[in-house]
């Protein structure tokens, strides 16, 4: 990675920056607003995990946090998507979320850990 590249992340990583960077290695879009999301990040993390987290409240962390959304054809499943293009390649990190049937459900334990594990995917890209 280049100086630049990594000046990026060393930005991106302390949650001063989003959008989309031009580099001479190539374009990289998408960044962890991670100060803004920081206390709902924390709650998520929280032991146990809470069995209360709206799906709306997924939706947006996911999306300050830099991922497109894209809904399933039955409007039940969603695909949370983080692109890079790089000069290395591209590279993509997904999540699926299930939304909860009834709108008082909260979104399932299993759809959280995966929804963090991509978070941590992206920041140890980030890292590189």
């Amino acid at each position: 990675m280049s100086a630049n590249v990594n000046n990026y992340h060393n930005l991106l990583i302390n949650g001063t920056i989003s959008g989309t960077i031009d580099t001479a290695n190539g374009i990289e879009r998408g960044a962890l607003l991670i100060s803004t999301n920081s206390k709902f990040e924390d709650r998520l993390r929280s032991k146990p995990t809470p069995k209360d987290i709206r799906f709306e409240d997924i939706e947006q962390f996911m999306r300050k946090s830099g991922f497109e959304v894209k809904v399933g054809n039955d409007n039940a499943h969603y695909c949370f998507l983080y692109r890079l293009e790089l000069s290395s390649g591209p590279r993509s990190v997904k999540a699926s979320v299930a939304k909860p049937h009834r709108s008082g459900e909260g979104v399932k334990i299993p759809y959280i850990k995966n929804i963090l594990k991509a978070v941590d995917e992206i920041r140890e890209f980030a890292n590189e």
